[in-house]
């Protein structure tokens, strides 16, 4: 089995950002434990930021109408997918920030009846960050899934039940009958 953590840099304080790692011995790790306590890694991995936000709301059609008075917010229907869903264009494309879009309770099994936002970050892979979740303590909530011509999407919670989604950049993703239907209860 391969080590999870190869591609971890070693190197030793007082650097920025550190993680302790354990797994089958790497000959060059084995060697410097001999003489350290405690072995710091640092994580050689993209800067993941968010990239979009998402509300789930009870009235869409009053909400949509709500976001594009006060904010002066374009929103678009999003063709491909089986429920209504609206992409969000929160300003012009050379200005700072995130765009988002805006869906039904109806549709997000996540929501349990209620408003929501979430905020959803761009990783270099879904399921890597899947099972870093997992491994650090946090759930899958929505199984990953396509977002057609865009790419593929998880929903996850910290351990403390923080709501969040990842989304990894795919133009081919699409649906087929073998994906899953959100709709569906996750529990």
């Amino acid at each position: 089995m391969a080590c999870p953590y190869e591609s971890l840099r070693l190197c030793s304080p007082p650097e920025t950002r550190y993680a302790m790692a354990s797994c089958e011995p790497i000959a060059e790790v084995s060697d410097l434990l001999e003489n350290s306590d405690i072995l710091f890694l640092e994580l050689q991995v993209d800067e993941m930021k968010p990239s979009y936000f998402d509300f789930t709301v009870k009235d869409l059609e009053a909400a949509k109408s709500f976001f594009e008075h006060v904010f002066n917010w374009r929103l678009e229907k999003f063709e491909g997918m089986p429920y209504d869903y609206y992409r969000i264009q929160a300003g012009p494309e050379d200005e700072p920030g995130i765009d988002g879009g805006i869906g039904a309770i109806a549709d997000t099994p996540t929501a349990k009846g209620k408003s929501l936002t979430q905020v959803t970050i761009a990783v270099p892979s879904v399921d890597d960050c899947i099972a870093r979740v997992v491994k650090a303590g946090g759930k899958v909530i929505e199984p990953k899934m396509p977002i057609p011509g865009i790419g593929w999407f998880a929903a996850c919670a910290e351990p403390g039940g923080l709501l969040f989604g990842v989304i990894e950049a795919d133009p081919e993703a699409k649906w087929t009958s073998m994906s899953p239907d959100r709709r569906l209860d996750p529990d």
